[in-house]
């Protein structure tokens, strides 16, 4: 199983609300995955309310799922 792994300073490039999934354009994710634009579901959906595409994030992720757990704006 892979760890959650906390991940900082990410562009939202997408929110699509239909499928519970936001966008997200990362850098590496240490043992987990490369820098990538990837699509990925919300633990809740309730975790996207008030981002937009532009926003700037820190999130949570479950490896094991690829989902996010958590996730919050950063300040501009």
């Amino acid at each position: 199983r892979r760890p959650t792994a906390d991940v900082g300073s990410t562009p939202v490039v997408a929110i699509v609300a239909a499928k519970n999934q936001i966008v997200l354009k990362h850098g590496e994710i240490k043992g987990q995955m490369d820098a990538m634009t990837m699509g990925y579901t919300l633990a809740s959906p309730p975790l996207a309310q008030g981002l937009k595409p532009g926003d700037a994030v820190k999130f949570r992720i479950d490896g094991a799922r690829k989902e996010i757990v958590a996730i919050e704006r950063l300040a501009k």
